[in-house]
């Protein structure tokens, strides 16, 4: 379960950044400017772009939890 749990997210066409546009990675940076080096972004815009992305693999890996421990009930 657990090996075929992100299969969809592995390999050489899967691209996390697919998802963004440019406009959509301008619009992060805008939205965080801040204390950061100049030149550079600030990790609030990384993290602006990233936790969506993270959120979307956190169900999947509860959904196969909560049914693997629904399996061990049934064994106890």
């Amino acid at each position: 379960m657990f090996n075929e749990l992100y299969v969809d997210y592995t390999g050489p066409n899967y691209s996390v950044t697919k998802a963004y546009s440019d406009k959509d990675i301008e619009r992060a940076i805008t939205l965080h400017q801040g204390d950061s080096i100049p030149g550079f972004p600030s990790f609030d815009s990384f993290l602006y772009l990233i936790v969506p992305k993270i959120d979307e693999l956190r169900e999947p890996a509860l959904d196969i939890l909560n049914e693997i421990y629904m399996h061990m009930e049934t064994l106890a």
